[in-house]
């Protein structure tokens, strides 16, 4: 299906209820990727919206498919800060795109070392005699503490 046939469909049906219910990996099983990255999709405003990031940021992707791909990502996003920026009462900060408005939380999560994705934290070494800060005379001096 063409944006003009799926647009006739309404805000409810077609394209624009799957664009609510799947993700944009799925997204892409069903529909062809020259179809999100028609100027159209899912609205000419949208759609221009994200060719100035790409341009601010610099991006090209090497496939139609990741390029479509990254732009159902970025609609997720640009929904995402939407919601959170027309909040009632106002948040008490706002969002705005960046850098990484092409990732997933996930994807961000893994790129950063985040969460499950973080190597963990590395126990320090103990102190040249093999004790710890917790038992070292200079501490126990720090606090007060007498023997």
């Amino acid at each position: 299906p063409t944006v003009d046939e799926e647009a006739s469909i309404g805000p409810v049906g077609g394209l624009q209820q799957d664009l609510l219910l799947f993700s944009p990996v799925e997204f892409l099983q069903k529909y062809p990727p020259s179809l999100v990255l028609d100027g159209a999709f899912p609205t000419p405003e949208h759609h221009t919206l994200f060719v100035q990031w790409k341009n601010e940021f610099d991006r090209a992707y090497d496939t139609l498919r990741e390029h479509a791909l990254r732009k159902l990502v970025w609609l997720e996003n640009h929904a995402r800060i939407d919601e959170h920026n027309s909040r009632s009462p106002p948040a008490g900060h706002s969002l705005a795109h960046n850098d990484f408005s092409d990732l997933t939380h996930e994807e961000f999560r893994k790129r950063f070392y985040l969460g499950e994705h973080s190597p963990g934290v590395k126990e320090g070494k103990g102190m040249s005699d093999g004790s710890s800060w917790f038992t070292s005379p200079s501490r126990k001096l720090l606090r007060g503490d007498e023997d």
